[in-house]
């Protein structure tokens, strides 16, 4: 316990650690150690990072530089959200600085949309930065049961466990905080909503999670929404949610990004990816994820051709290929399986590359939760990936394709296939792998 030498009372420090990045200003005239157990600097954003992901502490709060070395606060701040990692939700200060008022205000929207929790614009006084700390102290404080929840929440709907993750919701809405949280709660209720199956309810949901947020600033709702749109077809929606975050944020790349995606679901994919090659060149951070999605763009049309007749005269199969496909790109891997097994309804000549499809999908589910963790269930996709793709060969043994895909995750999984098939379904697969290599 610290006495203020200005005022006396004793200061009774928070048990927590706070993360400080490239901003050593907060200590200037602030009593910051005082108020927190522990009070680490890092002097860029990049040992930040690491630091905040590998060090097993009970982290409460990053405050770090918009401009700070190697990743920037507001880089800092996107992967600090990201739902895969631990204390996602921290709490999140960030220093801005810019030479006009405008982009003093694009920037504090920017941070707005992605997170931040709170905003300290250069120059400040030593008196407002004091203010801040006191706040940041009190808030954690006295919101840790709701963010507890809300966590709690996230982390169910992750493992694929509504009614836990819908209980926490129910918890958190009671709360006399959750006026303050609307927007969380509502983005989570819509995600529930959408991976059940029930897409109008979710679109509502983001729609009010949207309105909920400070300044309509919420861009996972955001880009949830235009996802639903753009899987639905309707591109003018989409464009309109675009539009409007571009006209409140047009310094995030996000939107363009989106943008982007909405011309790939328009079968318009060289226009996306100079869409997608502009970002890369603005903003070095994002460069990896637009490699990504130029590769998917160029690898999911090939990878269907080999898996099927495309030549499929059924318009309305033809609709739901193109929608699985978009679905694909963006990792919606529920939809897109939707999409195949319609497709395949309507032209049941192509079923087997239609259950080839669906494997693929299933598989890249199943990697994308194991990437995230240890997440229950996983294991059933990857069960159902082998099951369709002996479905696929039960209809025609020497398809290519499916014997190909099933003898490479075969192989990657090998040490996993005794605890998601029976003895009998892996003799089968075996016999025809097996066979497979000996025509080969």
């Amino acid at each position: 316990m610290v006495i203020d030498d200005k005022t006396g009372p004793p200061i009774k420090p928070f048990d927590g650690s706070v993360l400080i990045v490239d901003a050593k200003e907060v200590f200037w005239g602030t009593k910051i150690n005082a108020h927190f157990t522990r009070v680490i600097q890092s002097p860029d954003g990049r040992r930040g990072y690491e630091r905040f992901t590998t060090d097993a502490r009970n982290w409460v709060a990053i405050i770090a530089n918009w401009d700070a070395k190697e990743i920037g606060g507001i880089e800092l701040l996107i992967k600090a959200r990201d739902p895969k990692i631990d204390n996602n939700d921290v709490y999140y200060i960030i220093f801005i600085s810019g030479a006009t008022k405008e982009e003093l205000l694009q920037k504090t929207f920017w941070a707005l949309e992605e997170g931040a929790n709170d905003i300290i614009i250069k120059p400040y006084t030593i008196n407002g930065l004091n203010k801040k700390i006191e706040d940041l102290k009190a808030n954690i404080d006295q919101y840790k049961e709701i963010r507890r929840n809300l966590k709690y929440a996230e982390t169910y709907v992750r493992q694929q466990r509504y009614d836990y993750a819908s209980q926490k919701l129910e918890i958190a809405r009671n709360m006399p905080e959750a006026k303050l949280f609307a927007h969380r709660i509502l983005y989570c209720e819509g995600i529930i909503y959408e991976q059940t199956g029930t897409a109008r309810q979710a679109e509502q949901s983001y729609l009010k999670a949207i309105q909920a947020a400070r300044y309509n600033l919420f861009a996972p709702a955001r880009e949830a929404l235009t996802a639903i749109y753009i899987n639905s077809d309707k591109f003018d929606k989409a464009l309109e949610q675009v539009n409007e975050a571009v006209n409140i944020s047009p310094l995030n790349p996000r939107w363009k990004m989106l943008s982007g995606k909405i011309l790939v679901a328009q079968k318009k994919e060289k226009e996306a990816k100079e869409v997608f090659r502009q970002v890369s060149e603005d903003h070095e951070y994002m460069k990896n994820k637009v490699e990504e999605l130029c590769d998917k763009i160029d690898d999911i049309p090939q990878t269907l051709e080999d898996a099927m007749e495309f030549n499929t005269d059924n318009e309305t199969a033809a609709k739901f290929i193109g929608k699985a496909q978009n679905s694909l790109i963006q990792g919606l891997f529920k939809e897109a399986i939707n999409n195949y097994s319609l497709a395949a309804d309507f032209d049941s000549k192509n079923r087997k590359g239609y259950y080839t499809a669906i494997a693929m999908a299933n598989y890249k589910w199943y990697k994308g939760l194991k990437s995230s963790g240890d997440i229950p269930g996983a294991e059933k996709l990857l069960r159902a990936s082998f099951l369709n793709l002996l479905d696929s060969i039960k209809i025609d043994t020497s398809f290519e394709p499916a014997m190909r895909l099933l003898a490479r995750i075969f192989e990657i999984e090998e040490k996993s296939v005794d605890n998601v098939l029976e003895r009998r379904e892996l003799s089968l697969i075996e016999y025809h792998i097996k066979n497979y290599f000996k025509l080969k």
